[in-house]
């Protein structure tokens, strides 16, 4: 069971999340932060920006998102979102299917994973010098990453070292 935050359930987060963790059947409740999804959506970004304003634990949220866009987005080396059409996508904030990066219906996941647009993308974060969409305008890019052991293995202690000069904070 989830819910996202939005300007007029987040005074209801712990209700929920008290009723649902109690009900047989339900295996985990997940209160998901409120997401621009790529930073395209002027809608988006203006519900956001009030959210922040209003609630405390949101403004600490995108301050954390801030320290996070120091870092390269994790994703192009970690993994990629495929649409309903087969079109390859960077990730899940790609919403509107702006940076295609391969089309599996014409092409080999590998061929796609290892293709010239998925290198140009990950040369794009290498750099620091990002053009490719949504990435360009994406305030929450990697934000899963902040949050290691629950969506990536432990194995990857080194990029908690890294989160953790970045985010100045440790993580267990």
């Amino acid at each position: 069971m989830s819910m996202v935050k939005q300007l007029r359930n987040a005074h209801q987060w712990k209700v929920f999340e008290t009723h649902w963790k109690g009900v047989e059947g339900v295996e985990s409740v997940i209160l998901g932060d409120f997401s621009t999804f790529g930073g395209d959506v002027p809608t988006l970004i203006q519900i956001n920006d009030t959210l922040v304003s209003q609630d405390p634990a949101q403004a600490i949220v995108q301050e954390r998102f801030e320290r996070l866009l120091r870092l390269p987005c994790y994703y192009p080396w970690h993994s990629m979102t495929i649409t309903w059409k087969g079109e390859v996508v960077p990730c899940c904030r790609g919403h509107n299917g702006a940076a295609v990066l391969g089309d599996l219906t014409n092409q080999t996941l590998q061929s796609v994973w290892n293709g010239p647009a998925m290198q140009d993308l990950r040369r794009q974060f290498r750099s620091k010098h990002v053009t490719a969409a949504p990435c360009v305008t994406c305030k929450e890019r990697s934000s899963e990453i902040g949050l290691p052991g629950r969506f990536y293995p432990v194995s990857l202690i080194n990029v908690r070292r890294v989160l953790a000069k970045a985010v100045g904070r440790r993580f267990p």
